[in-house]
């Protein structure tokens, strides 16, 4: 069975439930997004990852009464983790 034949409405949803199952994860989407165009589309979806940041950092929300040294150091460890999760999307480097 091809992955078109599937619409993409079934294929979100299938996302959507792994992703708050927490069966999926960013590396999963990445990793999804290469095998063809159609699944890079599917995973271009702003919804998937705004699942994925309510559900991965859901406490940036909650830092928005913090002091500024809590800020500040939640802001370090999300560039830093930004980078790590770039370098697993691009191995090759970033296009």
């Amino acid at each position: 069975m091809e992955s078109e034949s599937v619409p993409g409405h079934v294929w979100h949803q299938i996302l959507q439930i792994g992703i708050q199952m927490k069966r999926l994860n960013h590396t999963d989407i990445c990793s999804l997004a290469i095998v063809n165009s159609y699944f890079y589309q599917l995973t271009q979806d702003s919804a998937l990852w705004a699942t994925l940041l309510s559900r991965d950092f859901r406490s940036a929300f909650e830092f928005a009464q913090a002091p500024p040294k809590a800020r500040y150091k939640w802001k370090h460890d999300c560039r830093r983790a930004l980078k790590e999760q770039i370098k697993t999307c691009f191995p090759d480097g970033f296009p």
